[in-house]
């Protein structure tokens, strides 16, 4: 077996493994590949109808949780890192609301997209500009990070007021043109 196969391997082992340390799911048919990836997929199904104890989709409650190994798991495992809760916040929204720029920094390093609002007109730039978290602590040296990224990908200067969203999102012009 070359290198790449056996790092493919061993990375599908981890992925696992985390799997049924994060969410008790394991695959307990012992059957062929295909019988086995039927049920990742389907075990993926049922870590996305997931709630949380506040009825949320799961990812939110890690959040909360502050959980990121269980958030990246979730994710490698191939959770919807788009995916809409309270008043349609995706993840990084739900992170960015409660400071939790580590979080917001992994969901950003993941592909979420950094250009969302929720309905109550709140988007990252918004939050990402009035976070009052201590510069020199970890969650204002993540904020550091964040601010640095969004720079990076030339979106940190689109910054719009919540009620300016709202209205935006209600006309059906978020996000904003180039």
């Amino acid at each position: 077996m070359d290198a790449h196969k056996v790092s493919s391997c061993i990375k599908a082992v981890v992925i696992s493994f985390m799997l049924v340390a994060v969410t008790g799911c394991r695959d307990e048919t012992g059957s062929g590949s295909t019988a086995k990836k039927d049920n990742q997929v389907a075990k993926i199904d049922d870590i996305a109808k997931e709630k949380g104890p506040d009825g949320q989709p799961i990812i939110f409650w890690r959040i909360k949780q502050e959980n990121r190994d269980a958030i990246s798991a979730m994710l490698d495992a191939g959770y919807d890192i788009e995916i809409k809760g309270g008043f349609d916040a995706t993840p990084i929204i739900g992170a960015a609301l409660i400071d939790d720029w580590q979080t917001v920094l992994l969901l950003l390093k993941r592909g979420a997209n950094p250009m969302v609002a929720d309905r109550r007109g709140f988007t990252l730039n918004d939050l990402m500009n009035t976070s009052r978290v201590d510069p020199k602590g970890s969650y204002g040296v993540a904020l550091e990070e964040v601010r640095a990224l969004l720079k990076q990908r030339g979106v940190s200067d689109k910054v719009y007021e919540p009620p300016q969203v709202k209205e935006m999102l209600k006309n059906d012009e978020w996000p904003p043109a180039n």
